[in-house]
């Protein structure tokens, strides 16, 4: 599978250096479910396979992708699935300055 030498727009979740990191939980921990398959998109193509780049478009194309300021991230505590549904169970989460 190639990739594109750069990335515009948001990207699937990441991985962060691994170092220690100033946080600060914004609030209570929330969940985000959407189908795992639409007329245009199929997070999960494959048994046990989830594409995490296709959930990242689909939320924001539900409408579902959480509200977050410059300095916040939602951090992904576990993702869940039950019939037809995915759901990203997380809490918005401040990044602190130095």
């Amino acid at each position: 599978m190639s990739s594109p030498a750069f990335l515009v727009g948001t990207p699937p979740p990441v991985l962060i250096p691994a170092r220690s990191h100033k946080l600060q939980h914004a609030g209570e921990v929330h969940t985000v479910t959407v189908p795992i398959r639409g007329e245009s998109y199929d997070i999960c193509p494959e048994e046990g396979v989830f594409l995490f780049g296709t959930l990242v478009e689909t939320l924001f194309a539900l409408g579902k992708y959480p509200d977050l300021q410059d300095n916040q991230i939602f951090v992904i505590l576990g993702v869940e699935t039950e019939g037809e549904d995915i759901s990203l169970v997380g809490r918005v989460t401040n990044i602190l300055e130095d």
